[in-house]
């Protein structure tokens, strides 16, 4: 019952129930599969994405954070 949470009810009847019904010989096993390689391909695509904004969001940030520190005047530094 668990599992059935995990991957959640609309996976389960969007995916696994139309597999069973469309080829009866299949095993509830096989049918399972398809729905474990989805969230696993969400989570590294949604992965590589996090990791993708947050490394080039850093790099805007610190590139505006320069360039005010280089052009606002209040900000410079006396020798």
């Amino acid at each position: 019952m668990g599992a059935l949470h995990l991957i959640g009810w609309g996976a389960l009847f969007a995916l696994v129930l139309p597999a069973g019904v469309l080829t009866p010989n299949l095993p509830w096993y096989a049918a399972m599969v398809l729905p474990v390689v989805f969230t696993a391909g969400m989570a590294l695509f949604d992965s590589a994405d996090g990791v993708l904004i947050g490394v080039f969001a850093l790099a805007w940030l610190t590139g505006v954070l320069w360039w005010r520190y280089r052009t606002d005047p209040s900000l410079e530094r006396h020798s």
